[in-house]
């Protein structure tokens, strides 16, 4: 961690000060008491927030999408839309890459102004609101997938190996896809 502070002007009517920080860890879980790999530590039955020993520390955990060993989406070799292992697994890291901050404080006179500015580089989050309601048709993408009659999905389909890009009807793609935490 970095903190700078410092008057820039300072005057009898006029103050300017400024600051700045950065800030960045790494946590990551060695062990965990006793025989567990992992422990809950809030959430739903999934996703939940996991330390899980050879992770960073937290990490969000719950269902992912079937993958091909580079890493592509499988899709149902009829409907083409993607679907889950059934296995739950990290699906992101809490953790930011850094966070940095900033802030200016202004005093002419008797007057004063502040601001504070922060920015989070990385890490992830878990928005369960949005597969709810992407799920009911009543989000923008929703919206906007209905008026093109189609969602667009690439990946490989999982019988015949064949990558592409294929177009699904939107209601049996989000009926699917935001039934899996890592959407």
């Amino acid at each position: 961690e970095l903190n700078l502070f410092g008057s820039i002007v300072q005057t009898k009517d006029l103050t300017v000060d400024l600051g700045i920080s950065f800030t960045t860890m790494k946590n990551f879980v060695k062990e965990i008491f006793g025989t567990m790999d992992n422990i809950s530590l809030g959430g739903f039955t999934e996703p939940q927030i996991r330390a899980q020993i050879g992770s960073t520390y937290p990490i969000i955990y719950g269902t992912k999408f079937a993958r091909d060993e580079e890493g592509n989406l499988l899709l149902d070799h009829d409907l083409k839309v993607p679907y889950t292992t059934g296995e739950a697994g990290n699906i992101g890291e809490c953790t930011p890459n850094f966070e940095a901050g900033f802030n200016l404080n202004i005093r002419y006179k008797r007057v004063s102004i502040s601001t504070t500015w922060s920015w989070k580089n990385g890490g992830k989050m878990y928005l369960g609101s949005k597969s709810v309601v992407d799920l009911f048709g009543a989000s923008q993408a929703t919206a906007d997938a209905r008026n093109a009659g189609k969602v667009i999905v690439t990946g490989v389909d999982d019988v015949t190996g064949e990558k592409g890009t294929f177009e699904v009807d939107p209601e049996t793609y989000y009926y699917y896809a935001t039934d899996v935490n890592e959407y």
